[in-house]
């Protein structure tokens, strides 16, 4: 994925800006310019050097001049990863000139020195810093690094000369800083402030090349020139004081880069990989980069805050209503066991009026009516099919008549046992009654009357067919 490499130079009251592009390993020079520092009009000016609105996959780098910062080389009798990470900001704090507290500092890799180690580390004013990175903040802008301007383009250069080691001489509007670029890091620093002519004299800065290369010879520590005032007359003013001193000559992606471009490309190379690498990164902390995420937590914890009142309060109604609806339940629950008890009394535990109500119903409808729910069956039926059948030649007296659901008993007299017999026939010819039988058939004493008692099956239609 294609991304662009911003570097941006704090060079006095200008902000000098590189724009690099990153693509399938190969990164080449897309523009250079330069913008009055203040605040206004940033984004637009990047926006128009990339060519196109700005990324979250872009990388910003801003420098800071190395005048706004204090470096200290902390040596330490140890090694170990955590006792050095506690130990540092104390050491640190003892070789600064204000608090620790009010500064934003950062540290390059321990080395090994000796039995102990070795820790470049830095720092800046906070509120100094902060006033620098609140244009970038402001403008929405993704600056990732934000380090001092000699550690970042020593940083830079060693991405474009691999094998550099001679001495970075940074010279910009409001200073010039000379480093002696190490297999890791810079060796030794100088810083030299411009008076009031506004720049350095060339002799003082010569002498102390001189001091960084050491009495090395030209091959051996180079000279490279970078900053928006290393420019044609500076060469020859350093070459003429370092007579036999060769000049390093710094190329991307095959095209040569001029020393008063230099700088701002190197400081694009620092930001590639997001703050990481042999200089400074002050953009952590209270000052890190927030991100587009960040950008959007305050309205997404607003929407979420917002979503969680809603969730509470529909869950808070649907709890009223619920807890409102049991509470009927329960009344009219207490309302129909009373009113069971009142129309039912004696009926003991009552569970489910409802059921129990109609359960209750079914079984005095059961009971008003005799022989169920099959009115062939019942006793006022029975009599009727009996008076139906019983032949109209026939005296027939009955003196008692006994339905139970099972069976009817008939006991009565008649004039004789064949008129007994005829009885019997005939009421068996009913569709309602089942085979019945004479149990019982005697003459009276006085010989005129014969008693008989007739048992009769009951059951449904289909049963008695059977």
């Amino acid at each position: 994925m294609a991304r662009r490499l911003i570097g941006i130079d704090l060079d006095g009251d200008t902000l000098n800006i590189a724009i690099l592009l990153a693509d399938k390993g190969r990164i080449r020079l897309l523009r250079c310019g330069h913008h009055r520092y203040g605040g206004e009009g940033l984004a637009a000016t990047l926006t128009e050097l990339a060519g196109g609105p700005l990324e979250s996959a872009d990388r910003l780098c801003l420098a800071l001049p190395g005048g706004s910062g204090w470096v200290r080389h902390l040596a330490f009798p140890f090694r170990e990863g955590k006792a050095l990470t506690a130990a540092l900001p104390l050491a640190l704090a003892a070789q600064l000139p204000l608090p620790l507290e009010e500064c934003a500092w950062a540290s390059q890799e321990p080395q090994p020195d000796g039995a102990g180690a070795r820790v470049l580390a830095a720092a800046v004013r906070h509120d100094s810093a902060a006033a620098a990175l609140a244009p970038f903040d402001t403008a929405g802008l993704p600056l990732q690094t934000l380090d001092l301007a000699p550690f970042a383009v020593a940083d830079g250069v060693r991405r474009l000369l691999p094998d550099a080691a001679g001495v970075l001489i940074l010279a910009g509007r409001a200073e010039t800083t000379l480093l002696r670029l190490g297999a890791h890091a810079a060796a030794d620093y100088r810083l030299l402030p411009h008076g009031p002519a506004g720049h350095v004299p060339t002799p003082l800065i010569a002498a102390a090349a001189r001091t960084l290369r050491g009495g090395r010879s030209g091959n051996d520590c180079p000279l490279i020139l970078a900053g928006s005032r290393a420019d044609a007359g500076l060469r020859a003013a350093l070459l003429k004081e370092l007579d036999g001193v060769d000049l390093a000559r710094a190329s991307l992606d095959g095209q040569p880069v001029p020393p008063q471009e230099l700088a701002t490309v190197a400081i694009a190379l620092r930001g590639a990989d997001g703050g990481h690498g042999t200089g400074f990164n002050f953009r952590r902390g209270s000052l890190a980069h927030r991100g587009a995420w960040a950008r959007q937590r305050r309205h997404l914890i607003a929407a979420a805050l917002l979503l969680g009142a809603s969730l509470l309060i529909f869950t808070g109604a649907a709890l009223t209503t619920y807890l409102h609806k049991v509470r009927r339940a329960d009344a009219l629950h207490q309302e129909l066991s009373r009113r069971y008890r009142d129309l039912v009394p004696g009926s003991g535990n009552v569970v489910d009026p409802l059921l129990q109500l109609r359960s209750r119903m079914v079984e005095l409808e059961q009971n008003s009516r005799p022989g169920g729910s099959d009115r062939s069956q019942a006793p006022l039926a029975i009599l009727r099919e009996l008076s139906r059948l019983t032949p109209t030649d026939l005296a027939v007296d009955l003196h008692d008549f006994a339905w139970s659901p099972d069976e009817v008993r008939i006991e009565g007299t008649t004039a004789s046992f064949d008129a007994a017999n005829r009885l019997l026939h005939s009421l068996q010819q009913s569709p309602l009654l089942g085979p019945m039988r004479l149990t019982d058939a005697k003459a009276n004493a006085d010989g005129g009357k014969v008693s008989f008692r007739l048992t009769l099956p009951l059951g449904t239609p289909a049963e008695v067919r059977r």
